[in-house]
């Protein structure tokens, strides 16, 4: 049975039974009669409860033989439902004698077009499977996997399949896809409710209803997106591994020569010529930076991964980010949640790196001034928590999707790669950088191990 079933049930627990089972059932009395039904059955044969209860059940479902040759036995059979419109369904039933004050009640469960083993097999499959009839566009079987996968209950059967389907400009697609997969080669990856899922069609045997497969690829998905991430990681490390030098080289020797005319102006009184070369110095310094930065993403460090005090990186970072954020009308409150003198297995130059990395950005995040609250706290047993919570506007969701990117910036003047290579850092420290953000400010979370 589906549903936790009790023989001491009374004939209204019974009719409240049904409605919490996602077969279609109906309840007969001794005569044939039926006394009762749940929402699927009226779905399958499309008829009302006023139309159903209180007739002879064989103008709704055919059987091999008679109900009295069968009666009394707790059995499976076959048999054909007759739906309002006149169509045939063939179904698999399961049915349960009852007696309840001397009266005999029979529960019949319905399992349409699905056999015994095949039912048993189609509920505990390790993936989601899901029927559709294609004409009515009605939901005619799902198991279990599937219905979580899809985030919909198990009571959906026999009701249209456009409830369940995301809104949006998704919708279309997916119906489009489950009516006439053949469109789509049989097969469609999509993000649904923040899973991705593949579907694959599969005909049914009598050709009036979809088959579909559903696989949860999230952590395919994922791994893929990493891999993606990664490889551009090693290209970029690739193109500054072998440019590196040859950028800096001639840049050390154009720089030197532009002092040298920048001095010989300054002597002449040149101070508009001054000027220009003063520019051009600035953007050779600016390329030196980016050289560098790129640098540090070209291939992982040798890191010095020693037991690192916590409280002495917030010591040496605090009056650089103090005198930041008093330019910016910003307030800096440091929260410990556990002891300040907790330790970290990290690269301490590294980890402070990263830390006024993060509080750089937050700074420029509020540019109306703000509060800067840098939260230390315990995660479990051997990870501390560090948490750098702005209150500034917050960030765009499809800028969030892309803020780790290399060269991914908003900045006027950014070069894209302070947060990848913050991202890169922690990787190798062996620890996670997380962001979480709405229009009430950004957090920006670490997570480093412990000694």
């Amino acid at each position: 049975m589906p549903t936790a079933f009790h023989f001491d049930m009374d004939v209204n627990q019974l009719k409240s039974w049904t409605e919490n089972v996602s077969q279609a059932v109906m309840i007969v009395n001794d005569c044939g009669v039926v006394v009762a039904m749940n929402h699927p059955f009226q779905r399958l044969i499309s008829y009302s409860v006023e139309e159903i209860e209180g007739r002879a059940f064989f103008h709704f479902l055919q059987l091999p033989d008679s109900f009295q040759a069968i009666r009394g036995k707790v059995t499976w059979i076959q048999g054909e439902l007759r739906a309002k419109e006149g169509k045939r369904i063939r179904t698999d039933i399961h049915m349960v004698q009852k007696q309840i004050l001397g009266q005999n009640y029979y529960v019949l469960i319905f399992y349409p077009q699905i056999s015994l083993m095949m039912n048993q097999w189609f509920a505990h499959a390790p993936f989601g499977i899901a029927i559709v009839d294609v004409e009515k566009e009605t939901l005619l079987a799902i198991n279990s996997f599937a219905c979580s996968a899809l985030g919909i209950q198990e009571d959906a059967l026999y009701q249209s399949i456009r409830r369940f389907l995301p809104k949006g400009k998704k919708h279309k697609q997916l119906l489009s896809f489950l009516k006439s997969p053949q469109r789509f080669r049989g097969r469609l990856e999509i993000e649904w409710n923040s899973k991705y899922l593949l579907l694959t069609f599969t005909p049914s045997f009598d050709g009036e209803a979809n088959c579909f497969f559903i696989e949860d690829v999230t952590k395919f998905k994922l791994l893929e997106q990493q891999l993606k991430y990664n490889n551009r990681l090693a290209t970029i490390g690739q193109i500054a591994a072998g440019s590196a030098h040859e950028i800096r080289n001639p840049l050390t020797s154009i720089k030197g020569f532009l002092q040298v005319i920048r001095n010989k102006f300054e002597q002449m009184g040149y101070q508009k010529e001054q000027s220009y070369v003063q520019i051009m110095l600035k953007e050779i310094n600016r390329i030196n930076h980016l050289v560098g930065e790129l640098l540090l993403l070209s291939k992982p460090k040798e890191m010095d991964l020693t037991s690192v005090q916590i409280s002495q990186v917030m010591k040496e970072i605090l009056p650089i980010i103090k005198n930041e954020a008093l330019l910016h009308n910003i307030h800096i409150h440091i929260d410990y949640q556990t002891s300040s003198h907790v330790e970290v297995l990290a690269d301490g130059k590294l980890l402070k790196q990263v830390f006024l990395n993060l509080c750089k950005n937050a700074i420029e995040a509020m540019d109306q001034g703000g509060r800067l609250t840098i939260r230390l706290m315990h995660r479990k047993k051997k990870q501390l928590v560090v948490e750098f919570h702005d209150t500034g506007s917050g960030i765009p969701e499809a800028v969030r999707k892309k803020i780790f990117d290399p060269f991914f910036t908003t900045k006027e003047n950014g070069t894209g790669l302070g947060l990848p290579i913050c991202k890169q850092i922690m990787k190798e420290i062996g620890g996670r950088i997380s962001v979480r953000s709405s229009k009430e400010g950004t957090v920006f979370r670490v997570l480093l191990p412990l000694v």
